[in-house]
């Protein structure tokens, strides 16, 4: 322990008290982590808070999945706004020490409805390397991918030496499910993957999609072709596609919708 950085810290947060990574920050690029950004401005996913908490409102013991929970700020979140409907959130992370601050962060907040896997998700079963990682030198370590097509961390992955987790599809791990409201996706360029391996689920329960389309090819224009074409329309919300199912625009759930589109 002499001579170690303290690089995990607890801090007050407007969701409560989470612990964050004070290195989560890619100087390279002057690119904020979610760690570094709670550390500084004790919120996150504002935009996200917005949605889910309206949509919530009309669902009934809701079950929510996060793929690429990272520290859990969503999870976390969302978890809270549903805990009275008795409703469940099941959040996967790749990264063993992030996965250790996600588990943190649900307890610190006394939350007893959040499901937490060490795993991937992705089109089929199986295993996937997670890359080392030194997380105490600066670097934005929810930009860590799986797939070694992006270096936008901040610092080296090290595939050679990294960690085996296991991968699952969303329709093998879920398939006996028999409601899936809302699946949130964030997995730094797999997006198109999960949505592939969720092709049942989604046909079955035609839950919400809230999609990271940052790292997809084309500007994300494939992806969304590829979602339209499951009946969904596609609304931009930043760097992320919010999908409604076309046959339920009309449902008061969606209401929030117009207060987006008229900036509110």
């Amino acid at each position: 322990m002499i001579g170690k950085p303290r690089r995990n810290v607890v801090i007050p947060t407007e969701m409560g008290m989470m612990m964050v990574n004070r290195f989560d920050y890619n100087e390279k690029e002057n690119f904020p982590g979610v760690g570094h950004h709670l550390l500084n401005m004790g919120a996150d996913n504002l935009e996200s808070s917005f949605i889910f908490k309206h949509y919530l409102e009309y669902r009934r013991f809701p079950n929510i999945i996060d793929v690429g929970a990272n520290i859990g700020g969503f999870t976390v979140q969302v978890s809270q706004q549903i805990e009275e409907k008795n409703g469940k959130v099941f959040a996967f992370e790749p990264q063993r020490q992030i996965f250790q601050m996600l588990n943190g962060n649900v307890a610190l907040n006394s939350i007893d409805n959040v499901f937490t896997i060490q795993a991937a998700i992705g089109i089929k079963n199986g295993s996937i390397v997670v890359p080392k990682i030194n997380y105490y030198t600066p670097g934005s370590f929810g930009s860590v991918g799986l797939t070694a097509e992006y270096d936008d961390v901040g610092q080296d992955l090290d595939f050679g030496n990294g960690e085996t987790v296991p991968q699952f599809s969303i329709d093998s791990y879920f398939k006996d499910f028999e409601n899936i409201d809302a699946i949130k996706v964030d997995v730094e360029g797999m997006e198109k993957d999960v949505i592939d391996g969720a092709l049942e689920v989604i046909k079955k329960h035609r839950p919400l999609l809230y999609i990271e389309y940052l790292k997809q090819p084309n500007n994300g224009n494939d992806l969304a072709k590829f979602i339209k074409d499951l009946d969904y329309e596609i609304f931009i919300m930043h760097i992320n596609f919010l999908c409604v199912p076309k046959e339920r625009l009309d449902l008061p759930e969606y209401n929030f919708i117009k207060d987006l589109n008229n900036g509110n």
